[in-house]
């Protein structure tokens, strides 16, 4: 297998496609951010048993395991009038919408597992759309720009969620308000745009059938898909750490409440939002990708460091600082620079085994950070001991995939 195979494209992208690029991740990060901060004090409120806690934000990784790659895998065989990839968006968004809204008013431990298990698993169909779309439609030139819009348009919806959800429509008229908020959000910025993402076929190139064995090998045995894939393990231990239980770190160890951190965190997304575009053009024109991502990771790790001598809510904007350069440095990179070495038949495929790397790596910290806090009396300070070492892991591993469409760049330029 080729390591750089031909993309599906080579089309300049149009103006069309980047705005519902843009408006879509607006609307996905929107309840991304709802989902990650928002979920686990309503859980708390049932259940503030940490190891609960911990099993039902688990529910989301593990149907990253189950949800991402099936959708990946039967998404690369089917044709609909929506296109493939839009066609389980538009299902998924709708049963998002009505699980936001049902949540606050669950009252027993059981009625909130269900919404959750089906919120988290149309919530994993919409997140892992991004990748394969981005493969399917934007050409290699193109897709550290457009992930650079995608991210801008994200981080604004985390942006608006923070500041705006948290911060004012909590503090003002309470959960249930936002959770209404966040499902009008789901169908007018994601089910509506994906009926015009204008999706091609695909040609169908001659492979033997697929069997369980061949559909791991088609990304073990391709040296860079697998070293990038045990590097989103990593992404996925490191990032899962600090997110799932950030929330709790600031309102039990730092005795702050939810607005507070709402008008603190956002500055992570609001540094995101500004450096999205420029450090996609920036890399893409600069530095070799696999570099970019392991800076990226360096400056989560200082945010880390600087979490655990932590001692008011105010260090909390330098903690978002550090994280939020080093995630748009990271997050603009990594699927760029993975979509590359794609076989153009089998994005989805590829995608969703991709996926299961981050989806074990997510369901195992979860639960297992549960544990930790725990074991650790409640103390969720702990977890970024455990974070740094993931993302180290995550930078010696990614150092070892090289650029090589960066590479054949530069030598043209000699």
């Amino acid at each position: 297998m080729s390591a750089l195979p031909d993309p599906v494209t080579t089309e300049k992208p149009t103006k069309k496609l980047l705005f519902i690029f843009f408006i879509m991740w607006f609307g996905i990060f929107f309840n991304a951010s709802l989902s990650a901060y928002m979920l686990p004090t309503i859980i708390k409120e049932v259940n503030d048993d940490p190891r609960i806690i911990g099993y039902l934000l688990a529910l989301n990784p593990l149907f990253g395991i189950i949800a991402q790659p099936l959708i990946g895998l039967l998404s690369d065989h089917i044709w609909t009038p929506v296109g493939r990839r839009a066609f389980f968006i538009i299902i998924a968004a709708p049963v998002i919408a009505i699980c936001l809204v049902l949540m606050p008013a669950a009252a027993v431990l059981w009625q909130l597992f269900i919404l959750v298990l089906f919120f988290e698993m149309c919530h994993d169909i919409v997140m892992g759309a991004d990748n394969p779309l981005i493969a399917d439609l934007i050409a290699p030139q193109y897709r550290m720009f457009t992930n650079g819009l995608i991210l801008f348009g994200s981080q604004l919806g985390a942006i608006f969620m923070l500041y705006v959800g948290m911060g004012i429509i909590v503090e003002k008229y309470g959960d249930q308000a936002l959770m209404n908020f966040g499902a009008g959000v789901q169908i007018l910025f994601v089910m509506i745009p994906a009926f015009f993402l204008g999706e091609k076929k695909v040609e169908k190139l001659d492979r033997p059938k697929l069997t369980v064995k061949r559909y791991f090998n088609d990304i073990w045995q391709n040296t860079p898909l697998r070293r990038l894939s045990l590097t989103n393990l990593y992404f996925a231990c490191f990032d899962n750490l600090i997110k799932a239980f950030l929330i709790l770190f600031v309102t039990m160890d730092l005795g702050a409440d939810k607005s507070e951190f709402g008008k603190r965190w956002f500055l992570q997304n609001v540094i995101a939002f500004v450096l999205s575009i420029p450090v996609g053009i920036f890399i893409e024109k600069k530095i070799p990708k696999n570099i970019a991502i392991s800076i990226g990771l360096a400056f989560e790790i200082v945010a880390c460091v600087v979490a655990l001598f932590a001692d008011d809510i105010d260090d909390l904007y330098l903690i978002a600082f550090f994280f939020g350069t080093g995630f748009v440095i990271k997050n603009t990179t990594f699927k760029p620079f993975i979509s590359e070495f794609m076989p153009k038949d089998i994005i989805g495929q590829l995608t969703g085994a991709i996926n299961i790397f981050y989806g074990v790596g997510r369901t195992l910290v979860t639960v297992a950070g549960g544990w930790i806090v725990y074991w650790a009396g409640g103390n969720y300070r702990v977890l970024f001991f455990f974070a740094i070492a993931a993302g180290l892991a995550g930078i010696v591993n990614t150092l070892r995939v090289k650029d090589e469409r960066f590479a054949q760049r530069k030598a043209q330029l000699q």
